[in-house]
């Protein structure tokens, strides 16, 4: 018994000499460059959809993706691809390049004729494509 008791003794006083700075560093966010929508350009207009997003991420494994922000008015669908980075020293990476290899964008009904699906770009810039609702 004197044993596990030393040895939550122990425990604690190691959880207890930790500080908030031993969570990590803190992150930043940041818009990820689309390279291209795939998927069909036709589809049941009463049904949902989607379309298949391709890009990079990051150069190694400290960066990852977040999501898409989607806003829709009518026949227009805005998307931003959105990532997150450690910032500031502290942070161990794997080599590994990080990338969107057809992750899948959710194109909910109704679909009109044409929806206009357009991604904003860390410069600035669009990258469009429509999809046809039949």
């Amino acid at each position: 018994m004197r044993p596990r008791l030393l040895l939550l003794i122990a425990a604690l006083a190691a959880l207890a000499g930790c500080s908030a700075s031993a969570t990590g560093p803190s992150t930043r966010s940041f818009v990820i460059r689309v390279d291209s929508l795939t998927g069909f350009t036709a589809v049941s207009g009463g049904v949902a959809a989607q379309q298949l997003v391709w890009a990079r991420v990051g150069p190694n494994g400290c960066y990852r993706f977040t999501g898409f922000e989607v806003t829709r008015s009518g026949a227009q669908m805005d998307v931003t691809a959105r990532g997150e980075s450690p910032s500031g020293a502290g942070a161990t990476c794997t080599g590994a390049i990080v990338e969107l290899r057809g992750e899948p964008l959710r194109l909910e009904p109704p679909i009109p004729r044409p929806l206009t699906i357009v991604v904003h770009q860390p410069d600035g810039s669009t990258l469009t494509r429509q999809v046809w609702g039949e």
